[in-house]
């Protein structure tokens, strides 16, 4: 779940460290990529899924690459709700909305004002900071 501040990614990613989750039915055309490649890399992909919610939530919480992080957010949560296989309105599954607020933040001025980001903009004006 996307938090304002980032730290259910970080939660997330925690709770994935200490426990295997199995994804349920995915959708047809995605399920020949998760049996074909998924599935034999295992492990890599545990791992990815991992250090990916442990690095969005990290860059949302403290406000440095904040648009990096919401496109590891966008990425990993239409991972998600390509793997559960239900429909985005669904009650179920919150990642349709953690879509649309990653793609908020990727999109308007986050970090720029706040967080880290920001104190790295002050300090050099003229440089672009992720």
């Amino acid at each position: 779940m996307l938090e304002a501040d980032g730290s259910g990614w970080i939660l997330d990613g925690a709770a994935r460290l200490l426990e295997r989750r199995r994804a349920s039915e995915c959708l047809p055309w995605y399920k020949p990529f998760i049996q074909g490649v998924v599935v034999p890399h295992i492990s890599l992909f545990a791992t990815l899924i991992i250090a990916g919610e442990l690095v969005a939530g990290v860059t949302l919480l403290l406000g440095i690459a904040t648009r990096a992080g919401a496109i590891i957010a966008i990425a990993l949560n239409c991972n998600y709700l390509m793997a559960k296989g239900l429909p985005p309105w669904a009650p179920a599954s919150n990642d349709a909305a953690d879509i649309i607020l990653a793609v908020t933040v990727l999109l308007c001025s986050a970090g720029r004002y706040y967080g880290l980001d920001a104190i790295l903009a002050k300090r050099g004006p003229g440089r672009r900071v992720v």
